[in-house]
């Protein structure tokens, strides 16, 4: 009951997300027919190619700030987001300045920085896992540009202004200004952090870069090759494609609490049943928006694309679903390596293709592509361990320094099962070893306090220590620790040992005299007091 509680929960909420974003791209198509009804084609080419460059500048900066939003702990996300806030602001003044020189630079920066200023504005609801609250937010922001575009473009000639694309677009972008403000409560209080070190956020630039060059290769090809009418249909297919694939990420955004608290692990992200069943529904979609068009006529060449786009819709909603838990299991090179493969290998498909088969060709290389990432995702989530990477948030050289517990005094208590118990020594005290076992069904003893002796856990490079409790082999180095201890004999008078024990090479007693300074390396730990 309870898991089938949970899986209604986030159909739920993918349901109410797909609802909400679906009614914002209805609205998009209103604004591109009011824009080019006003202004003309040439006035919308403009605006497309501001809001082409405007989407890759988003991608190639947010991009290490959105995937470290998922997987990241409460505060260190606090830090990025004042830095994403701070550089968004900062981009946002430059695209205003150049946007009064060159329309289609200066909106493409402040496009992009109005985006990211509302992403670190929505990515609360994001790491909470709610795609339904971020998919509304989505399209209250849309509908508040496009309504006071749209009245600007149709109230102006009334008192006899005449629109212009800059001053239309700068109505457009008012609600970003209310988004600005609004996000400035981030930057106070908090020291600012990188998302987190160079290599990270070079890999996570470069897959979003790769990415936008994936999406866009193909229409691109397809007007160079084949003229802008094929690449037209084209991309009356492909946008309706991704736009039903889109399902894929809001269902998998359900996920990310569990998985973030997991570690990525595999049994809290969306069942692979799922994923194969999501994947599915969403190509027999595209398969029915196919036939609608060739049963309505006049556009079969479009409908058969849809038909023949119903794979690459499957398997992208799938491959978004699986994205989303290589994010929070923090497979950025993974990532990056199939996503820059893939790019190449599309563009070295769709020439041949595109030639002879126009956009047919092209969407048999898009389902190519995509079921190569569709197989390297699923074999590393679902036939791999699924224990994460090693968190990337600190410098390895913050790891080495930080404290460790490899050194204690001799008061605290020692794990009897990390000592070896196979020879008996001679002692002249006896040692309460009645205390009660701990969880792990191990006793601990408590050794009395010496004012000048010291406990020294030498932590080995090897897995020195097994789930079984027994410790790794010693290696060879000398005479025994027994023979040592009598050779060299280091025990304080008056403290007792344990009968039964032996010292290990991991385990053994120093005279104070010898440990002069309370900090002090040794092989394989750091002392201290």
């Amino acid at each position: 009951m309870k898991i089938s509680n949970i899986a209604s929960a986030n159909v739920i909420r993918t349901g109410i997300a797909a609802a909400w974003n679906y009614s914002g791209r209805v609205v998009g198509l209103g604004w591109t027919a009011a824009l080019i009804g006003s202004l003309g084609f040439g006035a919308y080419g403009q605006y497309s190619i501001a809001s082409a460059g405007a989407a890759i500048i988003n991608a190639t900066a947010d991009n290490p700030f959105f995937v470290r939003s998922f997987r990241i702990d409460e505060e260190r996300y606090k830090r990025e987001l004042c830095t994403r806030t701070a550089y968004a602001t900062v981009a946002m003044c430059v695209g205003i300045a150049v946007f009064s020189v060159n329309y289609v630079v200066g909106m493409a920066i402040m496009n992009a920085a109005g985006e990211q200023l509302f992403n670190a504005l929505k990515s609360k609801d994001l790491r909470a896992g709610r795609p339904d609250k971020i998919n509304r937010w989505d399209t209250i922001r849309q509908i508040s540009s496009i309504t006071l575009a749209v009245a600007f473009l149709y109230l102006a000639p009334m008192f006899g202004h005449h629109p212009t694309l800059k001053t239309t677009t700068a109505i457009y972008m008012l609600p970003y200004l209310v988004i600005l403000v609004a996000s400035l409560r981030f930057i106070p209080g908090h020291r600012p952090a990188m998302p987190g070190w160079p290599k990270e956020m070079l890999l996570l630039s470069s897959e979003a870069c790769a990415g936008a060059i994936y999406a866009q290769g193909a229409v691109i090809v397809i007007g160079w090759v084949s003229g802008a009418q094929i690449a037209g249909y084209y991309s009356v297919a492909q946008v309706s494609a991704l736009a039903i694939a889109m399902i894929g990420t809001n269902y998998a955004s359900t996920f990310v609490e569990k998985l973030r608290a997991s570690g990525g692990h595999v049994s809290t992200a969306p069942p692979a049943s799922h994923v194969v069943r999501l994947g599915a529904l969403t190509g027999g979609a595209m398969v029915a928006i196919g036939a609608a068009i060739l049963v309505w006529g006049g556009h079969d060449y479009i409908g058969w694309l849809c038909i023949l786009m119903a794979g690459f819709t499957a398997l992208r909603s799938i491959n978004s679903m699986l994205a989303v838990v290589l994010f929070l299991q923090k497979k950025d090179w993974l990532r990056v390596r199939t996503t820059v493969g893939v790019a190449l290998l599309q563009v070295a498909l769709l020439f041949p293709l595109v030639k002879y088969l126009g956009g047919y060709g092209a969407a048999i290389g898009c389902i190519i592509c995509d079921t190569i990432m569709f197989v390297v995702y699923y074999r590393e989530i679902y036939h791999t361990p699924a224990a994460a990477q090693d968190d990337s948030d600190a410098h390895p050289a913050a790891v080495i320094d930080a404290p460790t517990p490899d050194i204690v005094a001799a008061d605290e208590l020692v794990d009897t099962a990390a000592i070896d118990t196979t020879a008996t020594t001679d002692t002249s005290a006896t040692t309460d070893t009645s205390a009660a076992p701990d969880t792990a069904g191990r006793h601990a003893v408590r050794r009395p306090p010496a004012a000048d002796t010291w406990v020294t856990r030498r932590r080995d490079p090897a897995p020195g220590r097994h789930d079984s409790g027994q410790s790794a082999p010693a290696p060879d180095d000398g005479p025994t620790p027994t023979a040592r201890s009598r050779e060299h004999s280091h025990t304080t008078p008056g403290i007792p040992t344990t009968p039964g024990i032996q010292t290990t090479p991991g385990i053994h007693t120093t005279p104070r005299s010898q440990t002069t300074p309370r900090t002090q390396t040794t092989q394989g730990g750091v002392m201290r007091r």
